[in-house]
């Protein structure tokens, strides 16, 4: 806009240029709604801006009001886009701005509150906040959401969160879902989880998974947004794996991993799992988690292994050991010691893992 240009942050309905009239010439209402034709019911929702002004309603307030049908229709114009403007300004408040600016999600010019609106219709590409209000209700009823009982959860910080997700995994270009391909790539991509620096893996890992048919991909979170990952069939028919780099930590980042293909290869790509995934705080899981959580525990640690993990678990040197042999960073074996019971989660040995930072949007070695 510019210096001249002028935008309320309001809306004021024609009722409220009806009751000055009706002031200044004496009139009451309900001889006004005699004269327009109304209910004392209608005239009151009328001059509250509940109902909009017709061509019919406009010449009986002209005729009883003065003032011209245009002018009548014109005002009421002007409150239809202003009321537009406000429930779309609502809305947009309600968006993590300031993260999905910081984040290149949006443009930076978060202080302009209309810019702010244009800003978040263009993200979500819809034309107004009724438009997201039905494909939002329509991805939520697809969507298994694994919630912390002890986490406080924004739905609309999510709902960017997802957005984003189906952005970038949207450019991934992969071959045609292939189950068993898939299926049979995940024990190969063990190795990956050695390297420590994910600036050398998230490449590989991406590119393997597109080979099988999967989009893969790791996309900040939003504050307000405690998701670990999310499965999901893209918009574009693509199956695709979500992280978050949630704890900034191997052990959690390669389980989500695990976590979400069990998903795809289990249950299916029709629905949309959303998972926040706390090990140490979910105590009940639904089936369908149950089965991701094995299924993930077991490829990162077989059953086998458990009796060795137990007697080692406070030996460095020999949980080292037990890495090396598994295919696995020293940090999952950690983790899955955590998860049973075996170690605290605030043993000396965390400091053993991996852990990263971010630099913007881009995950980094810390």
């Amino acid at each position: 806009m510019s210096e001249t240009d002028f935008v309320p942050r309001w809306a004021s309905p024609p009722g409220d240029t009806i009751k000055d009239a009706l002031r200044e010439q004496h009139l009451d209402r309900r001889t006004l709604a005699d004269a327009v034709e109304l209910s004392q019911i209608d005239l009151d929702a009328l001059l509250e801006g509940e109902i909009p002004l017709t061509i019919r309603l406009a010449e009986g307030l002209s005729s009883a009001l003065g003032g011209s049908v245009e002018f009548w229709m014109t005002r009421d114009g002007q409150y239809q886009a202003d009321r537009s403007r406000v429930v779309a300004d609502a809305w947009a408040q309600k968006m993590p701005i300031h993260d999905m600016a910081a984040f290149g999600w949006i443009g930076t010019d978060v202080d302009n509150w209309v810019g702010q609106i244009d800003e978040c219709l263009r993200f979500f590409d819809v034309v107004s906040p009724d438009a997201w209000e039905r494909d939002h209700l329509a991805l939520l009823a697809q969507t298994r959401f694994r919630s912390s009982q002890v986490l406080q959860t924004d739905e609309f910080a999510v709902a960017a969160w997802l957005r984003q997700c189906e952005v970038e995994l949207s450019k991934v270009p992969c071959a045609e879902w292939n189950r068993g391909a898939f299926d049979a790539l995940l024990p190969q991509l063990l190795p990956l989880t050695r390297l420590r620096d994910p600036r050398r893996f998230l490449g590989e890992l991406q590119a393997r998974c597109a080979e099988a048919g999967v989009a893969v991909g790791v996309v900040r979170a939003p504050r307000g947004c405690p998701v670990s990952g999310a499965a999901r069939r893209l918009p574009n028919g693509q199956p695709s794996i979500a992280l978050s780099g949630r704890h900034r930590a191997d052990d959690h980042l390669w389980f989500t991993f695990f976590h979400e293909a069990a998903h795809l290869l289990l249950h299916g790509t029709d629905a949309v799992y959303l998972d926040e995934i706390e090990l140490d705080s979910d105590p009940a899981p639904s089936a369908e988690e149950a089965e991701a959580d094995r299924f993930a525990g077991t490829t990162l640690v077989p059953t086998e292994f458990e009796d060795r993990l137990l007697r080692a678990r406070r030996s460095p040197l020999e949980l080292r050991k037990i890495a090396r042999e598994l295919g696995v960073s020293l940090g999952i074996v950690i983790g899955h010691l955590q998860h049973r019971g075996a170690l605290g989660y605030n043993t000396r040995l965390n400091r053993l893992k991996s852990r990263y930072k971010w630099d913007g949007p881009s995950l980094e070695k810390a």
